[in-house]
């Protein structure tokens, strides 16, 4: 499990999912009414699910009050932020198979290009049609074929998972049966955060009543009716995909950039003292907090505020200027508040995030 999902507001979880949804054939409607279950059960069938095959049509969908900036992904050249804002503020459909957990696909239909991410035992391949590049990793290790680390969190029934496990100490857990999607019935959880510190008004996670997939993630934000995010199979099936589905050769012309993982460091494992530094991969955040108000706060020096303002006035395309003016100047720096999630840049390059109002990013910052 990645390590920054132990840290990301459970708001956050459905939102940096890269998209997730899968296709059930249709119930009869004369089936007989689901029995009870407590949220313990329903929470137990999820856990079940995890060695499901199955395949299927998702869709993602954000609606957290920021303008649509999809048109502004790669603009500056691949990068995590991107894609970060590309799913933050437009929709995605994505056709996904898994094969249990050490075989998954997800592959990202966006206009005239895709995204894949392929997980075949030890191997995962990331590829962007659109920058016609790609990364291999490769899990080394004696323990590669066997180890828990895996894809990036990119189906429901993970992104269900994790926030449940985060979220059981400070969350009211409540359970409606008979509820249906994707053709399949449901059991729909509905969690509540007990605090009022918090932007979400509450989740809620669809499982489907006989395999426990998870079929639909959704948070809503407190004062909107529609959610705020959510992820959901408009479709699944559940016979095992092709085992060619798993297999990935990158076309043609397609730069690949290969890199070998040893489990511990897959898993964001430090490194031995002695061993260089890796800024990008040991860099972690401090957390304040629990739950939904927690609030991850990445050190000084981790953005260069000035530089980014300096890039934003000499942009000659206004991609640059244009994330900026997301950002409102704040008492120490900069920063945003969506629906769901407030994000502050201080001065001196603090990043502090969470489900929470900006103000109280703001104390935090202090």
């Amino acid at each position: 499990m990645n390590k920054l999902a132990r840290w990301l507001p459970a708001a956050v979880a459905p939102v940096v999912i890269v998209g997730a949804a899968l296709a059930v054939p249709a119930i009869a409607s004369a089936e007989s009414p689901l029995p009870s279950k407590s949220p313990q059960q329903v929470l137990e069938l999820i856990s079940r699910s995890e060695s499901t095959a199955f395949s299927g049509t998702v869709t993602q969908s954000s609606d957290l009050g920021l303008p649509d900036l999809s048109a502004l992904q790669g603009s500056g050249g691949a990068g995590a932020s991107d894609g970060l804002l590309d799913l933050l503020t437009a929709s995605h459909t994505a056709k996904v198979y898994s094969d249990g957990g050490m075989k998954q696909r997800v592959q990202v239909l966006d206009t005239l290009a895709e995204r894949d991410v392929v997980r075949s035992g030890t191997s995962l391949w990331l590829y962007d049609s659109s920058q016609k590049a790609a990364t291999h990793l490769t899990f080394a290790g004696a323990d590669a074929g066997t180890t828990k680390t895996r894809a990036p969190e990119v189906t429901p029934a993970q992104a269900a998972a994790e926030l449940v496990k985060q979220l059981e100490p400070t969350t009211s857990f409540d359970v409606a049966v008979n509820d249906r999607v994707a053709g399949r019935a449901t059991y729909r959880l509905t969690l509540t955060p007990k605090t009022a510190g918090t932007l979400v008004e509450r989740a809620t996670v669809a499982v489907d009543a006989k395999t426990g997939v998870p079929l639909e993630v959704s948070v809503y934000a407190k004062g909107q009716a529609k959610p705020a995010a959510t992820v959901a199979f408009s479709s699944i099936s559940y016979d095992t995909p092709r085992s060619s589905v798993f297999e990935f050769t990158p076309p043609k012309g397609t730069k690949v950039e290969t890199r070998s993982l040893s489990p511990k460091k897959a898993m964001g494992a430090p490194k031995a003292e002695g061993t260089a530094p890796n800024n990008h991969m040991q860099v972690q955040p401090t957390v304040t907090g629990t739950g939904w108000s927690a609030i991850a706060e990445l050190p000084a020096g981790s953005v260069d505020l000035s530089q980014l303002t300096q890039g934003a006035a000499q942009s000659s395309s206004g991609d640059a200027s244009t994330l900026l003016g997301l950002l409102q100047a704040v008492p120490g720096g900069r920063g945003l508040q969506t629906a769901l999630v407030s994000v502050l840049i201080t001065d001196d390059g603090r990043v502090l995030v969470g489900a929470v109002p900006l103000s109280a990013l703001e104390n935090a910052a202090q």
